[in-house]
């Protein structure tokens, strides 16, 4: 089985973002005179968990397994693909787009970390040998 991780700086990011919003909620929810909370303050709050929700599945999750003839990208929703069900592979703005009959998927480039990357390539070309795809 092949896994392709996300980028560090990427679910970084995200924790970060998560830790901003909650302090931003808890800042306005201790200095707030009459305790009351308004919508954009829950905003904060949904924000907040979101990301953190965001950075707990990418920290903990492939971006990407190949696994028995299977590409799985994995997401709140995953989507799989079958190898032999695969038409067309095409590489264009940073973003291969894998396309079967009934569904397609695209795999950005920038997500993953740099070490997977040429393993995510690698895959990539000998699919396109094997089943003789542009």
């Amino acid at each position: 089985m092949i896994t392709i991780n996300h980028k560090k700086k990427r679910f970084n990011f995200n924790l970060l973002s998560g830790i901003v919003w909650a302090l931003f909620f808890i800042v306005k929810l201790i200095f707030s005179e009459d305790n009351s909370l308004n919508l954009l303050e829950y905003g904060w709050l949904i924000l907040s968990l979101l990301y953190f929700f965001i950075y707990y599945f990418e920290r903990f999750k492939p971006y990407i397994t190949i696994d028995n003839d299977v590409i799985c990208r994995y997401a709140p929703f995953p989507k799989r693909i079958n190898i032999p069900d695969i038409i067309k592979v095409k590489h264009f703005a940073g973003e291969y787009s894998i396309e079967t009959t009934s569904t397609s998927m695209k795999i950005q480039l920038s997500s993953i970390s740099e070490s997977d990357l040429s393993k995510l390539k690698s895959v990539i070309e000998q699919l396109q040998i094997k089943t003789n795809l542009v």
